[in-house]
């Protein structure tokens, strides 16, 4: 599993540049499995699966998370995701401006954008923790 959450945690942090708009979900593949999108649907509505999908994982979070040695609640990582996808909120901000509110506002973290930003790095460790987390939810679905 750990090898597919990688590949999941890539397409999210592939997500956060653009939002998580319809058009870009549709092309990742990972997410279009999770998400039970037919073989063949519609861009759009493939699109619109994953969005869903993406929607009620966050919806799902529960509990509390530790991400670089804090505890976060449920109601932070799921701003926080929130934000990065622009899946509820940050839809009109730029991806600089949705990572500096998760940083400053959400996580109270010290760093700059282009540290947390960077390949394998902040960003990416807290969007594995997602991966995670939507694997585990998907893991019934998938043994059928």
């Amino acid at each position: 599993m750990k090898g597919r959450t990688e590949f999941v945690t890539s397409e999210l942090k592939g997500l956060v540049g653009r939002g998580a708009k319809p058009k870009w979900l549709a092309r990742c593949p990972e997410l279009r499995k999770l998400a039970g999108v037919k073989e063949g649907a519609p861009v759009v509505e493939a699109g619109y699966t994953v969005r869903r999908y993406l929607a009620n994982s966050i919806a799902a979070l529960s509990g509390s998370y530790e991400f670089e040695g804090k505890v976060y609640t449920e109601h932070q990582m799921k701003r926080a995701y929130s934000l990065l996808l622009a899946i509820y909120e940050g839809k009109h901000l730029s991806a600089e401006e949705r990572r500096e509110k998760v940083i400053v506002n959400v996580l109270s973290h010290m760093c700059s954008v282009d540290h947390w930003r960077k390949p394998l790095s902040l960003e990416w460790e807290l969007l594995y923790i997602f991966a995670e987390h939507m694997l585990k939810l998907s893991e019934p679905n998938l043994q059928n």
